[in-house]
């Protein structure tokens, strides 16, 4: 199985994922050229991929590998953010054969890998958007301090995984959110190509906010990359907002992190009576 996603967090997020199927051989690509080059070397049975890569499009990848004969007949499966209802038809008919959106759930990741092995799957299912879809025209007091800090029932799963790795992954996905909050609040310059960085790091932010289930930063993410692959620039009340929901999402963690090690505290002093 080939996963090429170039969020590190979220490519060993899915090997944790997937510990309960230990027959599966995992190979990772953080690019579009690294997977084309392990998919021919490897020829997968099953190919995970994000839409949203460093060097070219999911849509291209799918269609280079699709048209492969090395690789024509591996399974497809997209796994993005972007993997919406509105989507996931021309996503179909490029050479998908199923569309998972971000983030998803254990089973739901395991049927798919199953499929594969199975040799079915329904397509139809595919499509469904995360909690939160793209942006819509309200502005950022609308469409995302409304939302909640955090989920934390997704929080608490991803922390409970099975070999304990949770809580790491955990930080490195926020670790990586504010990374690229930061790049997004130093980039400078004008032109496509800033408008492209912007809007890249946006979706970084995107990614690593529905993996801890921070919807608010999810929406205000979303807000700043439409801004940027708009024809305008990116108002600094977009990216003070991107912030704002950054630093509530961390407050939030932490008060989630600060409750849990009181529980497992109490748990701890009752297990000695």
């Amino acid at each position: 199985m080939l996963h090429v996603e170039d969020s590190d967090a979220h490519r060993d997020l899915v090997a944790r994922m997937l510990t309960r199927r230990r027959r599966i051989e995992l190979v990772g690509a953080a690019d579009g050229a690294s997977a084309l080059a392990l998919a021919r070397a490897n020829r997968p049975d099953l190919v995970l991929l994000d839409l949203n890569l460093p060097d070219m499009t999911g849509e291209q990848l799918l269609t280079r590998l699709r048209a492969d004969p090395a690789t024509a007949s591996a399974r497809l499966v997209v796994l993005s953010a972007d993997a919406t209802a509105a989507s996931s038809g021309r996503l179909l008919e490029l050479g998908a054969d199923e569309c998972l959106g971000k983030p998803v759930t254990v089973d739901r990741l395991v049927g798919a890998v199953d499929a594969c092995a199975t040799g079915g799957g329904d397509p139809s299912e595919g499509g469904r958007a995360g909690p939160a879809g793209p942006a819509g025209p309200a502005g950022p007091a609308g469409s995302a301090q409304d939302l909640p800090e955090i989920d934390e029932r997704r929080l608490l799963a991803l922390a409970s995984l099975d070999d304990g790795e949770g809580p790491a992954l955990a930080d490195r996905a926020l670790a990586e959110a504010a990374r690229d909050v930061s790049l997004v609040e130093g980039a400078s310059g004008t032109g496509r190509e800033h408008a492209e960085a912007i809007a890249a790091a946006a979706h970084s932010v995107r990614s690593s906010a529905h993996m801890l289930g921070a919807e608010r930063l999810v929406r205000a993410a979303a807000l700043v990359e439409d801004a940027a692959l708009g024809p305008g620039s990116v108002p600094d009340e977009l990216v003070a907002h991107l912030r704002a929901a950054l630093e509530a999402t961390r407050s939030a963690a932490e008060r989630l992190r600060a409750r849990s090690d009181e529980r497992l505290i109490r748990s701890l002093i009752r297990s000695d009576d």
